[in-house]
């Protein structure tokens, strides 16, 4: 299987509560719902606490016993024990300082001293070829494909990549290619036991890590031929396409000429994937008929817009045109010259939607992957390469479990002894809906509680109306490596074009102290360009969870509501997490998960029911990148802390400075293996 570098990972670091975009649940106040007998929902989500949260909390010491049998630690602990516990859990210490005590030291048998160890000689010779081993390796990620490579840097040419002549991904399987690359994979692996490990310095021994595990997971995923599935849903590459056309940039008037190129290329760039689909098809690995009308559904709402003669294909052309150093004649000529391109976009659309409704009964297989032939090997795969954790699936199971246990015991016990939150919860407010206000605010708690970052200009920007139907609510763009690129978060308003009634935390997400400060704060100490495409998500999604759910212990917040909150959002995240597994690992059928969400979250509709089966088999290993990224980076916290007095702001500068990599590296270079 050759790896596809596809535009729209750049699209895909978005709050968690838009994964449910159109599934009839929020994963907001979940609270109520893991209580067998709370009230019902409506198919607009959980957004409103029960009105009678007073008998939930009643019934949710048997919802436990039912959710998470034989978990009784908050029936058995003292309030006092499990108050000390829920401030490690909240880790609220990041956003509201607490005052901590320093543990008793256990006496241990004395070591036999050891001599020290002989300090590494940095060879900035090794660290130099090895930089440039790797950037060696980008042109084989980017053959012939400089859509994306335009987008993941800023100068492609510095890294081998030739610009000379516009090309989209390809996606048709070829057997030549295909063993092609996975020579170069193992090639690579081979090279890179050349260098001398203890001669590079910190940040090239972590790239060097990170790179060699990256190669040996795509190594190991070269007989999965086609259970890669670019169209799914509201983060496939047919709803991400449109986005990137809108967001190309445009420095040269050579980025002009590609952009209008790949408009030509359109028709035969679809036939291409209507290919590696029809191969698919031929091997028995169609997507499902209720996945594949679903991308048809969103062809035709994409293809509605064709009507309007100022959609965001001529809009935002202009818009880019009119900021360049060109004379009025030559940008006339080149929106007159976009103007006979633009409607190629809508005739591949045309193809690939008729292509995909000849190919509709053709699927063999149906629901997780694990009813695939090796689709549990394939499942596996993705959650090393995504997640980017070293668990198994069935070690998984076991940790979410663990882990919601955890958070619902924080939640009796907070209820508990402040038996008032449930209403304070429900009348809590933030302090601004304005997106504009937002941010500001936003960045000075993130001032003052995380590692200084040097101002960063950044635009919010709305998804255009012809493209709200199937976008996720909001999404950070990630920049182009090198200097001079942009940081813009996408918000896609409600039908009334009003923002979410969550912005809030959507910015913190996606913004400060989330995606956007992690990814400028990490640029400034990575210097590997190869890290753009090498690293799992679980790490970013993992942090900008935890900055979301920081967000809530702004200035003058009640601790108990925001720990009642974050405790929500993790016993949520990780029913999620498990609904994931059950699906692809378990091989839950679509009664399995009726059954599963209402022992936890109550009674929902059918239909509601159906669209959140085919999101979780149209996804998988989704929803883990945020619960398993999120509880692994609490962990980390927690072993880190261990030994009480750590200044939260060193860690995190500690932790960002690793940047994006698979759990057990972090742990390595964190001195906690």
């Amino acid at each position: 299987m050759k790896k596809r570098v596809l535009c729209l990972v750049l699209a895909t670091a978005l709050a968690v509560s838009a994964m449910l975009s159109g599934c009839g649940a929020d994963p907001k106040a979940v609270f109520e719902s893991l209580a067998e007998r709370a009230s019902e929902y409506a198919e607009s989500g959980l957004n409103d606490l029960s009105d009678d949260m007073e008998q939930v909390m009643e019934t949710l010491e048997e919802a436990l016993q039912d959710v998470f049998p034989g978990e009784e630690k908050a029936a058995e602990e003292s309030e006092e024990e499990k108050e000390s516990e829920r401030v490690t859990l909240a880790h609220g210490d990041s956003w509201q300082e607490e005052e901590t005590e320093d543990a008793t030291e256990v006496t241990e048998p004395a070591e036999e001293p050891q001599e020290p160890e002989e300090a590494a000689v940095i060879d900035e010779e090794v660290c130099a070829a090895f930089l440039e081993f790797t950037n060696s390796l980008l042109p084989v990620f980017f053959e012939g494909d400089t859509f994306d490579a335009h987008y993941y840097f800023m100068h492609p040419e510095e890294f081998g990549i030739s610009m000379d002549e516009a090309g989209l991904p390809s996606f048709a399987y070829d057997e030549e290619a295909d063993s092609s690359y996975e020579e170069f994979l193992q090639e690579s692996i081979d090279q890179m036991a050349e260098f001398d490990y203890d001669r590079l310095d910190r940040a090239s021994q972590i790239t060097y890590d990170v790179v060699r595990d990256y190669l040996e997971t795509e190594l190991s995923s070269v007989d999965f031929d086609f259970y890669y599935e670019p169209l799914c849903g509201t983060s496939g590459y047919q709803s991400s396409l449109p986005v990137m056309f809108a967001e190309y940039k445009f420095f040269t008037v050579q980025d002009v000429e590609m952009y209008i190129s790949y408009l030509d290329q359109m028709p035969d760039h679809f036939r291409d994937l209507l290919l590696y689909e029809q191969q698919k098809a031929d091997a028995g690995m169609f997507m499902e008929d209720a996945l594949a009308e679903e991308v048809i559904d969103q062809i035709e709402s994409f293809l509605e817009t064709e009507k309007d003669e100022d959609n965001f294909l001529y809009s935002s052309f202009e818009s880019r045109i009119s900021e360049m150093d060109l004379t009025d004649e030559e940008k006339q000529e080149y929106i007159a010259r976009n103007k006979e391109a633009a409607p190629k976009m809508y005739e591949a659309y045309r193809i690939l939607r008729d292509g995909l409704q000849e190919l509709l009964g053709n699927n063999q297989y149906e629901g997780g992957l694990c009813n695939y032939p090796d689709g549990a090997a394939y499942y596996e795969y993705l959650i090393r390469s995504k997640v980017g954790t070293s668990m198994t699936a069935s070690e998984l199971w076991d940790y979410l479990e663990e882990k919601g246990a955890e958070a619902i015991n924080e939640l009796q016990m907070i209820y508990r002894k402040h038996p008032d939150v449930i209403d304070q919860v429900d009348s809590f407010t933030y302090p601004s809906t304005d997106p504009e206000e937002i941010m500001p605010m936003l960045i000075e708690e993130a001032d003052r509680k995380f590692p200084e970052l040097p101002e960063v200009q950044y635009e919010i920007k709305y998804v255009d109306e012809s493209l709200r139907d199937y976008l996720n609510p909001a999404f950070y763009i990630i920049p182009a490596f090198g200097e001079g690129a942009t940081n813009e978060i996408y918000i896609n308003p409600n039908e009334d074009g009003s923002v979410p009634d969550d912005i809030w935390t959507t910015l913190a997400h996606e913004g400060y102290p989330g995606h956007l400060y992690q990814y400028n704060y990490w640029k400034g100490f990575n210097k590997y360009a190869i890290r753009q495409i090498t690293d799992p998500t679980g790490y970013a999604e993992g942090w900008a969870q935890h900055a979301e759910h920081q967000s809530y212990y702004f200035e003058d917040t009640d601790l108990n509501v925001a720990d009642f909150m974050h405790m929500n959002d993790l016993a949520t995240m990780a029913i999620y997490g498990q609904m994931d597994l059950g699906v692809h690992y378990q091989g839950w059928t679509i009664d399995e998960l009726r059954d599963f969400i209402t022992e936890n979250f109550g009674v929902l509709t059918e239909d509601t029911i159906a669209d959140m089966y085919h999101y979780l088999v149209g996804n998988p290993a989704e929803y883990l990148q945020y619960a398993g990224g999120e509880f692994e980076m609490m962990d980390i916290i927690d072993d880190y802390t261990e030994e009480g007095g750590v200044d939260m702001k060193e860690f995190y500068a500690e932790y960002l400075e690793i940047g994006p990599a698979p759990f057990d590296i972090i742990r390595k270079y964190l001195g906690l293996q």
